[in-house]
């Protein structure tokens, strides 16, 4: 059991209305309770609807816009990194038989001052969510700190990451983070980075309105001849090369009547 966390501050969030930019000094979660919302952190969305359980890290800023009367259970906290994987994402407890109780009763125990006795149940709920998450990764086969980490690589890949940083969002370190990569994905982090980046580079130059440059920002490269080089490596061409080849071939299907003008 977690015995490491504290309850900052805990309540319920009942309304229609998007509430404001704000942060914490601790972990949030929340739970959605009724309805759906989205929120809205730095360089991403989360998308949650009734039984999500929503991951805010400490400090970070964000703001729950909301698809009609959403209702809400938060608890703001402080707990080991070692005890709670703290980093932004979404859990599932829809139709879980203690979970969403938990979180009531934490509510419950705050507003009557019973600071002790909530911390103590935080510990459990936390303990729990954690053991259930990883069940859940192990059923598909994959383990829980690899899955995360490719998760966090597919949700920052826009960005100028490390290996250490990666590594230390998921609770490992680098070295161990690369022998997990290599047993599980067949290759290092990084290449799984570039890969995904290429991949994504790809879609984007079907829109002929962004310049090279501007797809490689997206994809995370702040110099066009570092994304040309990356994008060569992995597909045998520049992406200007590419996107002429995209324009053929669709000039072809035109052509031949297979799409429309």
């Amino acid at each position: 059991m977690n015995s490491d966390a504290v309850v900052y501050f805990a309540d319920r969030y009942d309304s229609e209305k998007p509430t404001s930019v704000h942060s914490h000094n601790g972990t949030e979660i929340i739970l959605v309770v009724h309805g759906e919302c989205v929120n809205v952190l730095p360089g991403k969305e989360q998308h949650a609807k009734a039984g999500s359980v929503i991951v805010v890290p400490a400090g970070m800023s964000h703001r729950q816009l909301n698809s009609g009367r959403v209702t809400t259970v938060y608890v703001i906290f402080e707990a080991q990194q070692e005890c709670f994987d703290c980093s932004a994402r979404i859990l599932d407890v829809k139709g879980d038989r203690y979970a969403p109780g938990w979180f009531e009763q934490i509510v419950s125990l705050k507003t009557a001052r019973l600071d002790r006795e909530a911390d103590r149940l935080l510990g459990v709920l936390l303990s729990y969510l954690t053991g259930r998450e990883n069940r859940l990764q192990r059923e598909g086969g994959r383990s829980p700190a690899a899955a995360r980490a490719m998760a966090y690589l597919e949700e920052n890949y826009n960005r100028n990451i490390s290996v250490a940083e990666v590594a230390n969002a998921c609770g490992v370190s680098p070295s161990h983070l690369h022998l997990l990569f290599r047993r599980e994905f067949s290759e290092s982090p990084l290449a799984s980075l570039n890969r995904i980046r290429m991949n994504r580079a790809r879609q984007l130059l079907l829109n002929c309105y962004l310049s090279i440059g501007e797809i490689g920002f997206q994809c995370g490269f702040n110099q066009p001849h570092y994304f040309c080089r990356a994008f060569r490596k992995i597909h045998g061409c520049t992406p200007g090369e590419y996107r002429v080849a995209l324009n053929r071939d669709h000039d072809k299907k035109v052509l031949s009547g297979d799409v429309p003008r």
